[in-house]
């Protein structure tokens, strides 16, 4: 069973629970589903359906997914692949105000995983090495960190030094838009870690 593209956007819906049949879900299903509040994924959704975050998901607390689901688990309302080496989204309503730290283990932040999130710290783990596009876009993010990697003499790696320039650009715009806005959320500040030397 399958469900298509950009199925459920655009609509009031305020919780959805996935049939334990469905396998395939298309791309952009939820997005600019603004009442949404929580979303359960059965144990066949396979692992190329859910591969980024939602769009102006901004009422939805958390993601609820079938233990005998093989692809995905949910921590604590928050999507990540199954073997932990992904974060896949961050819910945009949960913990507003608050921190996140991101697993350990995690490789990589999924595109738009944080998208419009209410929280403002996030603290990022050694093993990650790549950020998704607009992973943290509109959020309320104030502070990111990232500790210091055990690997000292590991080269930084391109697509960890791209998603920083990345973040870098969008703390620029955040302080563009406060000048613009003064209620706008400002990136206080980015703790790069120092690899090498």
């Amino acid at each position: 069973m399958s469900i298509g593209e950009r199925a459920f956007a655009n609509t009031s819906l305020e919780a959805i629970e996935l049939p334990r049949s469905l396998v395939t879900i298309g791309a952009e299903v939820f997005d600019y589903d603004s009442a949404l509040t929580s979303i359960k994924l059965g144990p066949n959704v396979a692992a190329d359906s859910v591969t980024s975050g939602y769009s102006e998901t901004t009422a939805l607390t958390g993601v609820e997914v079938d233990p005998a689901n093989p692809n995905y688990e949910s921590i604590d309302g928050v999507l990540y692949s199954k073997d932990h080496s992904r974060l896949i989204l961050y819910p945009a309503a949960k913990n507003t105000g608050g921190s996140y730290t991101v697993l350990d283990g995690v490789t990589s932040i999924a595109p738009k995983a944080f998208q419009k999130a209410g929280i403002t710290t996030v603290a990022l783990p050694d093993s990650l090495r790549a950020i998704g596009d607009e992973a943290f876009r509109l959020s309320a993010l104030t502070a990111l960190s990232c500790p210091r990697s055990s690997r000292r003499s590991a080269p930084v790696p391109s697509a960890l030094l791209a998603s920083w320039r990345a973040l870098i650009w969008e703390a620029r715009s955040r302080w563009v838009a406060a000048r613009l806005s003064p209620r706008a959320p400002r990136m206080e500040s980015i703790s790069v870690p120092s690899w090498g030397a």
